[in-house]
């Protein structure tokens, strides 16, 4: 009995990231068609976005366990700080905060770091 709610929540996982992955690729598409929206930030959200489904079809077919998918979440979080720090430089913030470049260079080197820590582990 235990083995078969296993199962059945496998099979929610894996269909909530295949739609996931759905969600995030149309709406990178829809985006390349409104680019006045985010201004000179949206390559950005369209690449942060077509990581985000890229790292959804990777756990959903691999699984979260693994070299693929730590790299998939690493790249996509990478992608999504550069979209913030191009959404804050988009209308001149950038500038005035100037706080926020060392923060995400800080999460940048984070990111950077799990994918050492990651290959170094399963080597």
């Amino acid at each position: 009995m235990l083995g078969n709610i296993g199962q059945f929540w496998a099979l929610v996982g894996f269909g909530a990231h295949v739609m996931g992955a759905i969600a995030a690729a149309t709406a990178a598409a829809w985006l390349l068609g409104r680019r006045k929206g985010f201004g000179d930030a949206w390559p950005a959200v369209a690449l942060g976005l077509g990581l985000t489904a890229a790292w959804c079809l990777v756990i959903a077919v691999l699984g979260e366990g693994g070299l693929p998918a730590s790299i998939a979440e690493a790249a996509r979080n990478f992608s999504w700080l550069v979209v913030i720090y191009r959404l804050f430089a988009n209308d001149g913030r950038h500038a005035s905060l100037a706080p926020i470049r060392p923060v995400l260079a800080a999460l940048a080197l984070v990111e950077v770091l799990q994918i050492a820590v990651d290959i170094l582990v399963v080597n």
